[in-house]
């Protein structure tokens, strides 16, 4: 009844974007297969974190549970940065916030990845939440460490918490309702069925019981993102204030608060004789579009990331949101 990461090695992706509920052995699975691959074959891994506080927090105990199974026969120990199997090095541990410090070294024996927790609850960015450019810089992470090699297998494994991260936006990333196993933009995306079997289990535990009652079960046991609407789309009202405009790709879209709902409005709709018009795109400057280069800092910018990240922002049309993707990314 647990995670079996041979069904997602099956479809021969090199990214593979894996989301399930806890306990159900995501990062078990890829450790034991880590593991094995360099006894049998010498393929070395790379476990991944965002920062090296995180990190320093896993990284003595990643392997305790692999070890008192019993499974394998060998021993392990942390030197530094590197787990040493039988004395021999067999992974590396990478901060991502560090990576530029990786681009001088090589890892030709590296072919076993796994950036492990990879969404962060609530998706903030700054400082605790995601880096500036994050998925570039694991692009980049990712081809320091396989140069040319078409054999570097990265596994993205999360609890189910939110899809308004810069992953999906920047990489156009759609969920599939219903559907376990999608292939997009030569990336597996698989949401883990939680099996009925440890469904049944996790319930019967004091624990589970207790997590079902207050909730919090959706997102622990059955993955449900728990922090998203598949679609954020709502209609202003009557007592919805206009703040400005922003301009993307040469289209105007209307800043609005509704006080109504308490969300803000991303909408077609705005005020044609405002001079409150912004925007990011170089392309879309003009005389009465304000360019603004430091834009993390501008007030309605400002309310807008703050809207992204407590997850009170709205379009008023699946259009409006799929449009504004692009710039939204920014944000982080």
């Amino acid at each position: 009844m647990y995670y079996d990461i041979n069904r997602p090695l099956s479809y021969a992706q090199i990214f593979n974007l894996v989301f399930g509920g806890r306990g159900i052995g995501k990062t078990y699975g890829w450790k034991e297969k880590a593991i094995n691959d360099f006894l049998k074959k010498g393929k070395q891994f790379g476990y991944i974190r965002r920062y090296e506080t995180e990190m320093n927090l896993v990284k003595d105990n990643l392997f305790n549970d692999i070890l008192l199974n019993g499974r394998f026969d060998i021993k392990m120990k942390l030197v530094g940065n590197e787990w040493l199997i039988n004395d021999e090095v067999a992974g590396y541990a990478f901060v991502l916030s560090k990576a530029k410090d990786y681009k001088s070294s090589s890892f030709p024996l590296v072919s076993n990845l796994l950036f492990d927790e990879f969404l962060i609850d609530g998706g903030k960015s700054g400082a605790g939440g995601y880096l500036k450019r994050e998925p570039f810089k694991l692009l980049d992470l990712y081809e320091t460490i396989a140069r040319m090699r078409d054999d570097v297998i990265l596994f993205m494994m999360s609890n189910s918490v939110s899809a308004v991260n810069p992953y999906f936006l920047e990489w156009d990333i759609n969920l599939k309702e219903n559907k376990e196993f999608t292939v997009q933009n030569g990336m597996l995306i698989q949401i883990v069925k939680s099996d009925s079997d440890f469904v049944e289990a996790k319930n019967n535990t004091k624990f589970g019981q207790i997590a079902r009652k207050l909730g919090y079960a959706e997102y622990a046991i059955d993955n449900k993102f728990i922090f998203d609407d598949p679609i954020m789309k709502q209609k202003k009202g009557k007592n919805a204030r206009f703040y400005c405009v922003f301009v993307w790709k040469k289209k105007k879209y209307g800043f609005w608060f509704d006080y109504s709902t308490g969300n803000y409005i991303l909408s077609n709709d705005y005020d044609p004789l405002t001079q409150l018009i912004f925007t990011l795109d170089k392309d879309s400057i003009n005389g009465t579009i304000t360019y603004l280069k430091n834009y993390s800092s501008h007030p309605y910018f400002k309310k807008l990331k703050d809207a992204l990240t407590s997850g009170s922002l709205f379009y008023e049309s699946e259009k409006i949101q799929h449009e504004l993707k692009s710039m939204i990314v920014l944000l982080y």
